[in-house]
């Protein structure tokens, strides 16, 4: 017998996908912070994708901040990549009405060597008057047309965060079971094998 996954909720993630592609339509601006904070702090979410967020932590018990941490990691690579961006990128998803920021972060220097990593004091201070060498500036550089490739990854992120937790569940329940008689509910055939639920999951018995 072996212990299959159960299919990722396909309501859940429908809901979550319109949620994305919904809110991440932005117009992109040019600011400067001048003290960067814990991105988690500074987070503001869709009220609707926190909720479908919270129902996958409840029903998959993924963490909250797990998701989004793999969300933002995600998005700058796929960032990196489609734009072939250079420097210090990241992603910080915020879900209100302005969708989610891609920023560059840079070291305000007297002389600049590289653009892609340092900002010259004149310009900072044309941001932030109160800007001073050393200081590490965020510029926002959110594309208008990054809406549908974030959401598609997000997307993904997800389902494979919830396949990574249901796997580790079967482990931790079923690592040591190994030869242990059980018993299980009959649900369907397939071909010439049983599927059965055993309590969270399914399993496949195979004919003998």
């Amino acid at each position: 017998m072996r212990v299959l996954q159960r299919s990722v909720r396909h309501g859940i993630l429908t809901m979550l996908y319109g949620c994305m592609l919904k809110e991440w339509v932005c117009t992109p601006t040019l600011f400067i912070v001048k003290r960067i904070k814990n991105r988690s702090e500074r987070r503001v979410m869709n009220q609707e994708f926190l909720e479908a967020l919270h129902q996958i932590e409840k029903e998959k018990e993924i963490p909250l901040e797990v998701l989004l941490t793999a969300i933002e990691s995600a998005l700058e690579s796929a960032y990196k990549k489609t734009y072939a961006a250079t420097g210090d990128i990241h992603v910080r998803v915020t879900f209100a009405k302005s969708g989610f920021k891609v920023f560059c972060q840079k070291q305000v220097v007297e002389h600049v060597e590289n653009p892609h990593t340092q900002i010259s004091l004149e310009d900072a201070r044309r941001l932030d008057e109160d800007a001073v060498i050393g200081d590490v500036v965020e510029i926002e550089v959110t594309p208008e047309n990054f809406g549908r490739i974030a959401a598609q990854t997000a997307k993904q992120v997800v389902i494979q965060k919830i396949r990574e937790a249901e796997r580790q569940k079967i482990a931790e329940e079923y690592g040591d079971r190994v030869g242990e008689v059980v018993t299980g509910i009959v649900q369907r055939r397939e071909q010439r094998n049983v599927i059965l639920t055993l309590g969270r999951v399914e399993a496949l018995l195979p004919p003998t």
